[in-house]
């Protein structure tokens, strides 16, 4: 029966230390705000996830927004080039027309004047 009580007496003394280690460290934790460590440690780790997940989207995101933004400038390229073709075909226009209503006026102007039209 002794050794019985030994080890009994040995089991309660270890689980008692064991209590007392538990409740120190727990003491301890919510003293120094460590209790909560592992629920921080994993709640910051799912942020950390979140955020990369996060940054990744933005990056594929920006990747599209760039490639949108090299066509609209080809795009815009193309469009003044038509501008400029345009605005020298007008211009081209524009000045044979001049050229052709001046060439009238003139050619008016040295026209002999006859009776009927110089006085009427």
């Amino acid at each position: 029966m002794t050794a019985c009580s030994n080890l009994q007496a040995e089991l309660d003394q270890l689980t008692k230390a064991h209590l007392d280690n538990a409740q120190s460290f727990i003491h301890l934790g919510q003293s120094q705000g460590s209790g909560n460590a592992d629920a921080n440690d994993m709640e910051m780790i799912e942020e950390a996830r979140q955020l990369q997940q996060h940054k990744g989207q933005l990056e594929v995101r920006m990747k599209v927004l760039e490639e949108h933004n090299r066509q609209l400038e080809t795009q815009l390229y193309r469009l003044r080039q038509l501008l400029d073709q345009v605005i020298e075909q007008w211009h081209s226009h524009l000045l044979s027309s001049f050229n052709m209503h001046v060439c009238q006026i003139y050619n008016s102007l040295l026209k002999p004047c006859s009776p009927q039209s110089c006085f009427y």
